[in-house]
């Protein structure tokens, strides 16, 4: 009877051991989906407190956008349209855009947006967002954008090229400040695939001159080919001045920009003297580009160029109201980012002249509850007094659609008060 008591004791005590381990598994396991649904709710929560942030500094910029509105219809008709319930007077609006301060008083460096808006806050401006609860009463969110600060100078000018937008019209406008080189850099890693090699499937030259040998169909992968088209003015201006290259000076000059792998031009560099010659268009070369798989230049692109600017005819100082550049994306079309920077070669370092009124940055932080982002977007200062048109004529591509246009090429087409070209048979 002893021995049978024995057994049966230990028997029961290998039943508490094996309940014991079983309940604390399935503690420590429960323990571990309840962390890890914490750590996902906790997870859901920040990202989406993180997005909402980001929504309310992007209604920071649409709000720049409206007082960039105002702030170009008190340059041009002195009216701060549209007026409402805003008493904000143009005075006031442009020496906020461009100082930071109102002519009278003073503001915070966060509310030029709010205080050309005629908007209530300080410090922050909420954003009415909100939704209906299960009784029936609205539950208002706790947003706003706590900074928006705006600037049109800027260092450089950032866009896109794309199907939609193959041609970008840049005024090369600094106030006067004196500038003769233009640095042109486009497609960085995100306008390729990931991992992609940019130039693995360019073709070299074997000189900085072409003879360049264009692949049957340019690579979908790789950044496109470019042309950049410079236009200026000195202080005397006439039409015919395009025409021709004087003393080593130019209005106008057009180039091609074309991607290589190796072999390009010596710097990636175009001379003042290369961009005279391009107004010859018998001499109007490629310029084969050296681009990187790296991304390395500066901004993260794959391609730059540095295009070094004659004196206008004439010599003396560009108009700042008459010098443009134009890029258009040859092939392929697909979307590539670009930038464009201006410099003065003159001073010592080279450096950066600043862009005025071209475009307008934006810095803005938006906030949800205790979460932060901060952005920053770039708004275009489009001048509708002067469009720039991509094409002469488009068709709209329906079976059947057709074109037909007379031209007439003659150097006698100019009618001028002076009969400088005017001719009885023209």
């Amino acid at each position: 009877m002893l021995m049978t008591t024995k057994g049966i004791k230990k028997k029961g005590a290998v039943s508490l051991y094996i309940v014991l381990f079983a309940t604390l598994l399935v503690t420590v396991i429960a323990l571990g989906f309840t962390r890890i649904m914490m750590n996902e709710r906790r997870q859901v929560s920040d990202t989406d407190l993180s997005q909402t942030a980001y929504d309310s500094a992007m209604t920071g910029i649409e709000d720049a956008r409206l007082a960039v509105i105002r702030y170009n219809e008190c340059l041009t008709t002195g009216n701060p349209f549209p007026a409402g319930n805003n008493t904000r007077s143009c005075a006031d609006i442009i020496s906020v855009m461009r100082t930071g301060q109102p002519v009278t008083g003073t503001i915070n460096v966060c509310d030029q947006v709010s205080f050309i808006l005629g908007r209530p806050g300080i410090n922050e401006t909420p954003i009415h967002e909100g939704g209906f609860t299960g009784d029936g009463t609205f539950e208002q969110t706790d947003q706003a954008y706590t900074c928006v600060r705006i600037s049109d100078d800027t260092i450089n000018f950032l866009s896109q090229l794309d199907a939609q937008t193959r041609s970008r019209l840049i005024p090369l406008r600094t106030g006067g400040i004196p500038f003769n080189q233009v640095v042109i850099s486009w497609s960085r890693a995100r306008n390729f695939a990931p991992g992609a090699n940019p130039i693995a499937s360019l073709s070299s030259v074997t000189s900085g001159q072409p003879p360049i040998s264009f692949p049957a169909s340019w690579p979908a992968d790789a950044p496109p080919v470019l042309s950049a088209s410079i236009m200026q003015s000195g202080s005397n201006f006439n039409l015919s001045s395009f025409e021709t290259a004087q003393s080593g000076n130019t209005n106008r000059a057009a180039m091609m920009l074309v991607p290589v792998s190796s072999g390009g031009i010596a710097n990636n560099t175009i001379t003042a003297a290369q961009v005279t010659a391009t107004n010859n268009q018998t001499l109007n070369n490629p310029f084969p580009v050296n681009c990187v798989s790296n991304f390395g230049f500066s901004g993260g692109y794959s391609c730059s160029v540095t295009i070094n600017l004659p004196a206008p005819i004439g010599g003396g100082a560009r108009h700042d109201g008459t010098s443009f550049l134009q890029l258009e994306s040859i092939f392929p079309i697909t979307t590539h980012d670009f930038q464009v920077t201006v410099r003065d070669t003159n001073q010592a370092g080279s450096p950066i002249v600043p862009l005025v009124g071209v475009q307008v940055a934006v810095d803005s932080t938006g906030r949800n509850s205790d979460a932060l982002r901060r952005i920053e977007g770039r708004i275009e200062v489009v001048d509708t007094a002067f469009p720039f048109p991509e094409w002469t004529v488009q068709l709209n591509g329906e079976t059947g659609a057709s074109f037909c246009k007379n031209f007439i090429v003659t150097i006698n087409n100019w009618v001028t008060g002076q009969d400088v070209f005017n001719n009885a048979n023209c």
